[in-house]
């Protein structure tokens, strides 16, 4: 099998923080994807149960973490991103709240409101770096496939 994972998942996100640097080294880069690709084997703890022998299998399984950083997608996120969070921002200067963007302002935002100097709106910086650290980062992972430019290849 070869399939996307989401950054969000423990065992991706373990493994990613383990490599963000050494990745975006030359020796990882691929010149004809204009992107960094690496490759690290993990193990699985795989588990199946067998109802009609009335047992369960638990075995370790291999597979293949392959990371991939783009340089352009991160741009092209952190200015989408940027773009959000004026909206936002804007919105709640204005008075101007969307029920469906209260999440965000409660996580990117903090608003204070006073009778004189009417709403100031302040970023919370942290969320915002938080969500742009995996910007230009996404993962395949395969149990068959080891190089990170091929499974790139056949996903594609």
């Amino acid at each position: 099998f070869l399939i996307a994972a989401k950054l969000s998942l423990k065992l991706i996100k373990t493994h990613l923080d383990a490599v963000r640097e050494p990745m975006r080294n030359w020796n990882h880069y691929s010149q004809a994807y204009e992107l960094y690709a690496y490759s690290l084997p993990i193990t699985w703890n795989y588990v199946q149960d067998r109802p009609y022998k009335g047992d369960t299998i638990t075995a370790d399984r291999r597979m293949y973490l392959h990371f991939y950083y783009s340089p352009d997608r991160a741009l092209e996120d952190e200015k989408a991103f940027n773009n959000r969070m004026a909206v936002w921002q804007n919105e709640l200067e204005n008075g101007q709240r969307h029920p469906d963007h209260e999440k965000h302002y409660a996580k990117y935002f903090t608003v204070k409101s006073t009778p004189v100097r009417g709403v100031k709106v302040v970023a919370n910086e942290e969320a915002m770096a938080e969500a742009k650290r995996n910007y230009g980062y996404f993962a395949l992972l395969s149990n068959e496939i080891k190089d990170a430019v091929e499974a790139l290849e056949i996903y594609r």
